[in-house]
């Protein structure tokens, strides 16, 4: 991550994008960007948010310039950590060059190497990442909103902006089965929200060390299946955000858009899916998440959020 410092800011600093980075692609990438503590101004380019760095709520704004994206954060003296933070939710350190090359001969996916995609827009902890997946299983859009809006408003720390960042794992532990299922409304995830947070409390399960595993993926999906709550959806789309492609992450969203975009009189089962990605390799869940939303990125469409899916 390169950092140049605003003249005419004094407090921002800019980090430069890799070549090709498109901030709109990132960030509408998928469904993150409409959950809080995220704020999205697609008009002005700005993505703001926050993020409990110590014992401090930083509030953050990133709006792309260009060749660069300007980053303030408040309190200032929090700005290294926001750099850090900006860059790791936008994946700017992250090479998808062999992920171009794959998709460039493909003619439903030669869009994707052209514009560079691929960069799916991550949370400032993978703590953050797990609980919202937990929160869009079994569920519609409207409902995991309704959810994620209630943790933050409930139990985020406050930041400036007027934003809360997203509770600690301390702060659900702290809270009572009862009162995450009648105050959050989170229904039957309740038991299994606060046994994950308490566990990731007390240090027996590390989240944060998703994102830098260097092993198998099938031993970190198999580690992620092992906690109560979490189905091949969750954990096989946690592996996408901590760099891990391998495995599809297959949802009603995904069958029921790939019915529609092959013109499939069913739905078909998932390993019609496995069969169709399969020649992606590696990025084969990278390469099936860029089909199913390419409708999302093409020229003059609206913000790309339908309400609906993972």
């Amino acid at each position: 991550m390169t950092t140049v410092r605003s003249a005419r800011i004094p407090p921002q600093h800019c980090i430069r994008v890799p070549p090709g980075f498109d901030f709109a692609l990132t960030v509408e990438s998928h469904g993150w960007f409409d959950l809080p503590p995220f704020r999205y101004d697609r008009a002005k380019r700005l993505l703001e948010f926050a993020f409990v760095s110590g014992t401090t709520a930083t509030a953050v704004g990133v709006r792309n310039t260009g060749e660069a994206l300007e980053v303030v954060a408040r309190p200032a003296r929090s700005t290294s950590s926001a750099l850090r933070v900006a860059s790791s939710i936008l994946r700017l350190d992250e090479d998808f060059s062999g992920l171009h090359a794959k998709l460039a001969g493909d003619d439903a996916l030669r869009w994707a190497s052209e514009r560079k995609a691929g960069r799916l827009l991550r949370c400032a902890t993978a703590f953050e990442d797990a609980v919202k997946f937990l929160c869009t299983t079994n569920c519609s859009w409207a409902l995991t909103r309704k959810i994620v809006d209630a943790l933050v408003r409930e139990l985020g720390a406050p930041a400036s902006l007027g934003l809360r960042a997203f509770p600690t794992p301390e702060a659900i532990a702290a809270r009572s089965v009862g009162y995450l299922r009648e105050r959050i409304r989170c229904g039957y995830r309740a038991p299994f929200l606060r046994e994950f947070a308490a566990n990731v409390a007390a240090g027996k399960v590390d989240p944060e060390s998703w994102r830098t595993w260097t092993g198998d993926a099938s031993s970190l999906r198999a580690a992620i299946l092992d906690l109560k709550g979490f189905g091949p959806y969750s954990a096989e789309n946690l592996l996408k955000l901590c760099g891990h492609y391998e495995y599809l992450g297959i949802d009603s969203w995904c069958r029921a858009t790939f019915s529609r975009q092959k013109h499939l009189r069913l739905v078909p089962p998932d390993s019609r899916l496995r069969r169709h990605y399969a020649r992606f390799g590696k990025w084969k869940g990278l390469a099936m998440w860029l089909d199913l939303t390419r409708h999302w990125h093409e020229p003059g469409a609206a913000p790309a959020w339908s309400g609906k899916g993972s």
